[in-house]
């Protein structure tokens, strides 16, 4: 009682600091900013335990994959150890990372008292080293890393590019990948050391992917014995403005820009051999207005963290050289997202292509001979917060498989702050395949005929997957039939993640259930028995009240750490009908009804505008987290089998919430709970408040509904206590110094090496 009468004598200011100094009671409402709380108070909070994360402070971008002869896998993550808050920022410039073998648990491959493996501070990397690529026998025969040196500030898109700013670097390991040993000591000696082309007209030139892949070999004529490799840059090309350099309008925009070995086993030597994907400023692939790419502006005008490799209906093909070709890109604009393309590999003219304006760079060989790919489909990679998605190829499964990881990046309001808070920033994404996915006997109507995230199969296909541009079908025999067969990215989580299901702690099954409009009735007796509940909530910009009844599951997970997985039927009728405004999924991270604050975290699909919704309602406000929804498009298709069901997989794992569909679509958030009991679940059925639909045919059906609780622990081997992984009250534990540089001084201080001679 005295301390309340303290505080309640305090200003607001004094008041803020009193309760700063408070631990958070999960209990009660928060305060306004989380990033007021105490240092450290919120590591559990939020915190994943399935997930790759670094043991404290802030991860990056996924980087470096690579796997070793005994089918080790090297997962990577640019790492920031900064400390205070004088020199903290969002920016992560040095590589830490861990190893596993069946991509469920992970050993921190340079401990995790001390998980740098390599930073910045040399010569050719005097601010930060960003992301590269690894082959396990380069350079020497031993792992070697290529990647991108930053030496100057700032680099963008929107502002005229410094050429040298950005270099490729060349590193090799003598440990497996424990410490990378920078070319000549880190000396100014890239092994790419500019752009291709001069006079600052690019956009960025970063973010370099080496890659082995058959069908380029055939295209090149490369019939060397020992295999070339090759390497893709992201980048762009500005347009020409008054007074500053760029090229044409017309043919600027982002870029992929390819290189190879100047000869198969030359390391240092490499020929530029022009764009690999191009596009114009702000455009896209898909059929303009159809939201298949998210937006008609969605390959921006710069791309970032570029892969490459073939696809097949199994997965990685890159080294058979047949199935299509994969490109995977982020995409710097307006929307900034993470994209990919399937399509044909072809043979086009090399620098032979150079844009007007536009001249090769001092000392850059060029090839008149390269490789782009003819695109027969885009779409999105991640509909939510996930971006730099990394890969490697799977040579320990048979047939080979392609592993994807992303960067799954915080909504805090404030993150420089809030970090703090929480002594960690951000995780990878739980690992996914990729491959082709084919849906056979889809109705042959003018759903299938737009330029999209899928394309019409080739009926005459047989050892390798070809498929029909839209500009050919009208005279195709495929055409004529009345079912075509499509062909889009499949995209699932890895079949390891089977291990979540088989060591659960705790699992729940429900029977099948159906809702539908008429269940608003108070009177509804049908599920009476149920414990249904009705509330109005609101939706969007906040000001379109939604009205919503919630099924509760009996039993639900006592944490937030599960996998829980339902099917859902839709009624044909309700696609794309404007009719049929409601929306059916799953509620999870719910409080219970006798609570006076409520907060849930809702999946859901809108069928008449095709959509996945995640509704995000916290007891957390503005000046905490973001609570935008995530948005993202599905179709689901009419066969000769029926409607496809809608097959729903959710991952909880602390505020990461991951959600799969169809093994095709994906969609990474953030779940930021704040109330201890907010752990119920339950099915959904949301209409417009005051709606008049009813009958039968807007009923949803909900089946083979199970959770799975106690996600397998990724990092057996690390303490749990907190104060074992943070060494100090306050930021991030300052590492031991480089071992390939003795004496840098992490936060940038000291001269500055001498800039890059470019020549």
């Amino acid at each position: 009682m005295r301390v309340l009468s303290l505080i309640s004598l305090l200003p607001l200011g004094s008041l803020a600091a009193v309760l700063a100094t408070s631990s958070p009671d999960f209990t009660q409402p928060p305060i306004a900013n989380v990033s007021n709380y105490p240092n450290g108070s919120l590591f559990y909070h939020w915190r994943p335990r399935a997930h790759f994360i670094h043991p404290s402070n802030q991860l990056g971008d996924p980087t470096a994959f690579w796997q070793a002869p005994d089918g080790t896998s090297h997962i990577t993550a640019l790492y920031s150890f900064l400390r205070g808050t004088g020199n903290a920022s969002l920016s992560t410039s040095a590589f830490s990372g861990s190893t596993t073998k069946d991509f469920v648990q992970y050993e921190d491959l340079s401990g995790w008292q001390n998980p740098v493996q390599m930073g910045p501070g040399n010569e050719v990397d005097y601010i930060a080293d960003f992301d590269g690529s690894v082959v396990a026998s380069g350079y020497k025969g031993l792992p070697t890393l290529i990647w991108t040196a930053v030496k100057g500030l700032p680099i963008s898109w929107t502002i005229p590019y410094v050429d040298g700013y950005e270099s490729q670097g060349l590193a090799y390991s003598q440990n497996q990948g424990k410490t990378w040993i920078k070319l000549d000591g880190g000396a100014n000696v890239p092994v790419i050391p500019r752009p291709p082309y001069k006079g600052g007209v690019v956009t960025g030139f970063r973010d370099p992917y080496i890659f082995r892949n058959a069908q380029f070999d055939s295209l090149l004529n490369v019939s060397s014995g020992e295999p070339m490799h090759y390497v893709t840059l992201s980048s762009g090309l500005h347009p020409a403005q008054p007074g500053l350099p760029g090229v044409s309008f017309e043919q600027a925009g982002p870029r992929v820009w390819l290189y190879k070995q100047s000869e198969p086993g030359n390391w240092l030597n490499w020929t530029f051999a022009g764009p690999l994907l191009r596009s114009t400023i702000n455009d896209t692939f898909v059929t303009k207005g159809s939201g298949w790419a998210a937006t008609d502006y969605s390959d921006g005008n710069n791309y970032e963290c570029s892969q490459i490799t073939n696809l097949d209906f199994d997965g990685d093909s890159s080294y058979e050289g047949t199935g299509l070709a994969y490109a995977s890109y982020g995409a710097e604009s307006n929307h900034t997202l993470m994209l990919y393309r399937l399509g044909h590999w072809d043979e086009n003219a090399g620098i032979e292509t150079t844009p007007v304006n536009a001249s090769l760079a001092d000392g850059v060989v060029g090839a008149k001979q390269g490789v782009e790919m003819q695109t027969a489909l885009e779409g999105v990679l991640d509909w939510g917060l996930a971006y730099a998605c990394t890969g490697l190829r799977d040579g320990a499964s048979s047939p080979a498989r392609r592993i994807v990881y992303c960067w799954i990046k915080e909504a805090f309001a404030t993150q420089d702050a809030t970090k703090f808070v929480t002594q960690y920033i951000s995780s990878l994404t739980l690992p996914r395949e990729l491959y082709v996915k084919r849906v056979d006997g889809v109705v042959n109507d003018e759903l299938v005929r737009e330029n999209a995230s899928w394309a019409i199969l080739d009926p005459s296909s047989s050892s390798n997957i070809t498929t029909i541009p839209l500009t050919q079908f009208a005279g195709s025999t495929a055409a004529n039939r009345s079912t075509v067969d499509l062909v889009m990215l499949g995209i699932k989580p890895a079949a390891e993640l089977s291990a979540f299901r088989t060591n659960a702690n705790d699992s729940y099954h429900h029977p099948a259930l159906t809702l539908q409009p008429q269940d608003f009735n108070d009177n509804a007796s049908c599920i009476a028995s149920l414990n249904p509940e009705l509330r109005t909530i609101t939706a969007g910009d906040n000001a379109t009240l939604i009205h919503e009844l919630f099924i509760p599951l009996p039993r639900h997970p006592s944490s937030r750490h599960y996998e829980l997985s339902t099917t859902i039927t839709f009624p044909l009728s309700s696609l794309r009908n404007d009719t049929a405004d409601f929306a059916a999924g799953i509620s999870l991270l719910r409080t219970p009804q006798s609570s006076s604050t409520s907060e849930d975290v809702a999946v859901v699909y809108q069928p008449r505008n095709e959509s996945v919704i995640v509704q995000k309602r916290t007891a957390l406000g503005a000046s905490s987290v973001l609570t935008t929804p995530e948005v993202g498009k599905l179709r689901l298709w009419n066969t000769t089998a029926g409607l496809e069901k809608l097959h729903l997989r959710l991952f909880v794992d602390g505020s990461a919430l991951e959600v799969y569909i169809n093994d095709r679509f994906v969609l990474t958030t953030r779940a930021y709970y704040w109330f201890a009991d907010a752990t119920r679940v339950g099915f959904v059925y949301q209409m417009p408040h005051n709606s008049t639909m009813r009958g039968e045919e807007w009923k949803v059906k909900f089946e083979n509904t199970t959770w799975w609780e106690g996600l397998t622990e990724a990092y057996p081997n690390r303490p749990t206590d907190k104060e074992e992984l943070i060494k100090q009250a306050m930021g991030y534990p300052e590492p031991e110094n480089n071992p390939n540089a003795a004496g840098i001084i992490y936060n940038g201080t000291g001269p500055s090496p001498p800039f890059p001679n470019l020549g």
